[in-house]
């Protein structure tokens, strides 16, 4: 089953309005594709640590199958995510999960 992380990296703990609007929008179109979802946010200053982190967990937990970042300040229709995910769903994988 197709199962999503949604990710976002944050400064001081802030979003903007059109964040947060995006990510319910995007929870919400997920869960009538009929996939599984879930959310993480890490607050930080650097956020490519944070992003670092995001990737760990989706090649760590064999549950997730796709990992959409999400900036707290981005705007974008919630049907756009998983019309990305499906499209990647399409392609051949380009990371094979290993066990160490």
């Amino acid at each position: 089953m197709t199962h999503v992380l949604i990710a976002t990296p944050t400064a001081g703990g802030v979003v903007k309005a059109f964040y947060a609007t995006t990510l319910v929008k995007t929870i919400i179109a997920v869960k009538e594709a009929g996939w599984g979802v879930d959310f993480i946010t890490v607050d930080g200053s650097y956020i490519s640590k944070s992003r670092n982190y995001f990737a760990h967990l989706l090649l760590r937990q064999p549950h997730f199958t796709h990992l959409v970042m999400i900036d707290s300040d981005m705007a974008v229709e919630g049907m756009s995510s998983v019309a990305w995910s499906a499209a990647a769903s399409q392609l051949r994988p380009l990371l094979t999960r290993s066990v160490a």
